[in-house]
């Protein structure tokens, strides 16, 4: 194989036949092996099995707090949008009324 056909396969965006990768292994003295594996889930499905041990009702329960919660957090980041907010883990979510009065507490510094 000539120099140029390797410079070709070392290119960017370079696709090679695996004719022409087994070539160009055997005129380096190699054999190519090709072997294939199974792929990774890239979902975890060890959080299904632990959901499907619940009940569908359950499940709905479960699921209608995390939308709660979603939307809970997703106002309290538009209502304090461009502040640097710290809130310690656990502590539940203040309601709109509470985050407005807090802001204007901040503002005074008190």
């Amino acid at each position: 194989m000539s120099q140029a056909a390797v410079a070709r396969m070392e290119r960017p965006g370079a696709n090679p036949t695996v004719a022409t990768l087994e070539r160009l292994m055997h005129a380096t003295g190699h054999r190519l092996e090709l072997t294939a594996s199974e792929n990774g889930s890239p979902v975890d499905e060890s959080l299904i099995a632990a959901n499907l041990r619940f009940s569908p009702a359950e499940r709905l329960a479960r699921f209608t707090a995390w939308h709660r919660r979603v939307g809970e957090l997703a106002r309290a980041a538009k209502e304090t949008e461009g502040q640097r907010v710290v809130r310690p883990l656990g502590e539940p979510l203040k309601s709109r009324g509470a985050v407005a009065r807090e802001r204007c507490r901040l503002q005074r510094g008190d």
